[in-house]
């Protein structure tokens, strides 16, 4: 995806995008009422005139009563405008991020990532509570932001003169632009909430469902349950008996319905219960307390306990080791327990990180969209299960973020059978910070394992190995190497990978590169190694300029296909724009063992060679080609062949060999420019400028050179203004030229 590819190169750059407001909260989905009119007039006010009115808004009202929707919503209005860049996230995620920047030295990265941003939201501001570094940041945007006329919208439990912790300058600011409170919802704005949700999940909308949902009382909502005596509870799995009645169900499809919208519907009913999650062969289970969520579990999916608490510092990699040694001869004792029972974590820190792997869960099922979900009533979890207490709402806005990034991770990681490499030359030359995650994978990216491997192996999650291979992918230092076995996979018939491999040939004949690319790859991914489909892969990279991969691929293809001379051929030409002359050198060469009879090869060789300064192996190969090409020489050869000349200080041949090279290829820059040079040496100027001009009239950007020479004509013809025209456009083609800087200053002492 060009767009993803883009932001990936931005974001290297250090001028990436800020996180952006989720799309699962548009403003017509807002239920509007008399309890948040004046939010919504203050709304309406900041999307009439974003930084001119209102400015800062501040948001405030408790849990549950749609400040992260309407937040959410007035960013994705301010997005729609023409070089519009909004920023919304949570302040605590603002703070991670933060913190990540200190920890990896990219302070200058951070800043420029908010900086440009044309509108900063904040969810939950009174987050900023003790933290004194983020404040500091935070009131440096602030005064960017307002003495550029730029939005800032901030959302609060509290008005901020309740705030606690927060530095008055910080204090003052948020409040010296509207307070916009948002009251208790009344009877019938709860009953379009709930109207909404149940048409969306294609449930009955009956009357006396709807008057309910309604009737409950405001608070009982969000109510949390009576603290348990020993902080975790134990609950042994129960269904109740039927009452005479059918129990409420709720099932449907993640196509048709969300799973933000199943728990939103949860959490406003109260429900009791477990919602079970299919998707394709994967499973999992989301368990409810009055509309809480207490726990929740994949299946077949590695407890990540112990790998939580080591990431966090909490144990060591030896504790974790002999806890899981222990728990092999106590299976009926979970890890969590055993852990707490040697004393090596205490029962608190076992809760709070038990709640993070239950919310890493939560967030992983955010992920699937397609299957079915079904909810059934009064279902507990197993007795050994430890249950928390989470309220829905809160995990939202950081899932909407993880479904918008998955959406990208999906286009460069399809599936979880592949297979990836590591560019290790791009890597070395390289300057890029690499993230903690990203260092703990790049051992493991041998071509060997697939993501499922990758996961079990490093101990990480699924979005944290994802987003980890997201950012090495884009940024060009992981390559394809295939896909893992599967029954599907050895069902596969030859048809099928043929069809692929026709439809990428007529692609490539008829000049759709990426379409031959994205066909040739199916081919090598149902084909691991397949030598024919990265032959033409390397082919399409390479007519692209991209020659690191076309180097990769060919490379591969070289080694599964017991290097024909076409491939390597291909691979010295990639190897000779890298830079990789020895490299080059010995591919040209090979290919040259086994077709000795085609001139391209010894063409491509012999520019090798004059790359490398080895003139006498440059003539001797470039009139070999003459030889082999007959009466069709090409253009490129009689180029290569000048340079060879002028190297060797023969320029009157050079200069014949140019000619003859542009009576074939008129419109070829670089030849024009080359005749240039050679008549510029020879000080014939009028010439020289001729060729110079006919060059940049077909190629303006050809060179700062050409522009420099022009203008050193220009000079000699004592038409000095042309003449500073011209080196200037020398100087903005290469800022660094001192010739073209010395020579406008002394133009300049002489005017």
């Amino acid at each position: 995806m060009p767009e993803a590819e883009e932001a990936a190169a931005r974001v290297r750059e250090g001028a990436g995008p800020p996180p952006a407001p989720s799309p699962a909260f548009p403003l017509a989905q807002f239920a509007a009422g008399a309890s948040n009119q004046m939010a919504m007039s203050a709304v309406a006010a900041v999307l009439a005139q974003p930084g001119k009115k209102y400015n800062p808004l501040l948001l405030v009202g408790r849990s549950g009563l749609g400040k992260t929707h309407l937040l959410n919503a007035v960013g994705l209005e301010l997005a729609q405008r023409r070089g519009a860049i909004v920023a919304c996230l949570s302040t605590q995620d603002f703070v991670d991020e933060l913190i990540a920047a200190i920890d990896g030295n990219r302070m200058d990265w951070w800043r420029a990532r908010y900086r440009r941003a044309t509108a900063l939201l904040l969810d939950d501001i009174h987050l900023l509570a003790g933290k004194e570094r983020t404040q500091e940041e935070l009131f440096n945007l602030f005064n960017l932001f307002l003495d550029q006329e730029r939005q800032l919208v901030f959302t609060a439990p509290t008005p901020p003169g309740a705030f606690q912790g927060i530095e008055p300058r910080i204090a003052s600011r948020l409040g010296s632009g509207l307070v916009a409170e948002l009251t208790e919802p009344d009877r019938d704005v709860r009953r379009g909430v709930a109207e909404r949700l149940l048409v969306q999940l294609h449930q009955p909308t009956e009357a006396a469902l709807l008057d309910y949902l309604a009737d409950r009382p405001v608070d009982s909502v969000r109510r949390r349950p009576q603290p348990r005596e020993d902080g975790v509870g134990l609950a042994r799995a129960v269904r109740p008996r039927a009452r005479g009645g059918a129990l409420m169900a709720i099932k449907g499809s993640l196509k048709e319905a969300s799973l933000p919208d199943v728990l939103q519907l949860l959490a406003l009913g109260q429900k009791t219960g477990c919602l079970s999650i299919a998707d394709r062969s994967n499973f999992g289970y989301i368990y409810f307390d009055r509309g809480r969520i207490c726990y929740a579990s994949i299946v077949n999916r590695r407890d990540r306990l112990g790998d939580i608490l080591v990431k966090n510092t909490k144990i060591s990699q030896e504790q974790l080791d002999a806890a899981i040694a222990r728990q092999s001869k106590q299976r009926d004792k979970k890890l969590g327990e055993l852990l707490v029972a040697m004393g090596t974590i205490t029962q608190p820190e076992l809760e709070r990180y038990m709640r993070v792997q239950i919310e890493e869960a939560v967030y992983y099922l955010f992920t699937w969209t397609q299957g079915t979900f079904n909810f059934e009533t009064d279902v507990r979890p197993e007795q050994q299960d430890f249950l928390v207490s989470i309220n829905p709402e809160s995990l939202l806005l950081e899932g909407a973020r993880r479904v918008d990034e998955w959406s990208l991770i999906e286009k460069k990681i399809p599936s979880f059978d592949l297979l990836f490499i590591v560019d290790k030359d791009r890597l070395a030359i390289s300057e890029s910070t690499m993230t903690e995650t990203q260092q703990r994978l790049l051992p493991l990216l041998t071509g060997t394992r697939d993501i499922h491997q990758l996961i079990e192996d490093s101990g990480l999650g699924e979005f944290e190995v994802g987003k980890a291979l997201y950012g090495l992918i884009t940024a060009g230092f992981l390559h394809r190497a295939g896909k893992t076995a599967s029954p599907e996979d050895s069902r596969m018939t030859d048809a099928r990978v043929e069809e692929h491999r026709n439809l990428g040939v007529a692609f490539y004949k008829t000049g759709m590169l990426d379409e031959a690319a994205r066909e040739f790859r199916r081919v090598a991914e149902l084909r691991s190694g397949d030598a024919n489909a990265l032959f033409y892969i390397g082919l399409v990279a390479l007519k692209q300029a991209r020659w690191r991969e076309a180097m990769e691929a060919l490379r591969l293809a070289a080694e599964k296909g017991g290097s024909r001379p076409a491939v390597l051929h291909n691979l010295g030409y990639a190897y000779e724009q890298l830079g990789r002359l020895d490299e080059a050198e010995a591919a040209y060469g090979e290919a040259a063992t086994r077709a000795r009879t085609d001139p391209r090869v010894y063409l491509g060789w012999g520019v090798a060679a004059l790359k490398r300064g080895d003139l006498v192996s440059a003539g001797g190969r470039l009139d070999r080609a003459k030889e082999l090409f007959g009466d069709k020489v090409p253009a490129v050869w009689y180029w290569a062949r000048a340079l060879a000349s002028a190297a060797a200080g023969e320029f009157e041949q050079a200069e014949e060999l140019v000619r003859a090279a542009l009576r074939d290829e008129p419109s070829q820059p670089q030849l024009s420019k080359n005749l240039g040079d050679l008549c510029y040496r020879a000080s014939r100027y009028d010439e020289a400028w001729e060729a110079y001009s006919r060059a940049v009239e077909l190629a303006p950007d050809l060179g700062d050179d050409v522009y420099f020479k022009l203008g050193n004509i220009a000079y000699k013809r004592n038409d000095r203004e042309l003449a500073a025209r011209l080196w200037r456009r020398a100087l903005e083609l290469n800022p660094g030229h001192e010739l073209v800087k010395s020579n406008l200053e002394t133009l300049s002492a002489l005017s």
